[in-house]
């Protein structure tokens, strides 16, 4: 099997939307594992909106 990785950023003001906020998370996870030569990587996420 594999590993599991989490990842908190901490609360932040702004004026984005959720689904904005988790597509830049999403960029910047897919960033760091690939800096990691990481393969393999199956993400899951749960704000629907990032699929329409």
């Amino acid at each position: 099997m594999g590993d599991f990785v989490r990842c908190i950023f901490g609360f932040s003001n702004g004026m984005l939307e959720p689904f904005m906020v988790e597509a830049i998370v999403v960029r910047v996870v897919l960033s760091w594992l690939r800096s990691w030569h990481v393969d393999g990587v199956v993400l899951e996420i749960d704000n629907q909106q990032l699929w329409f």
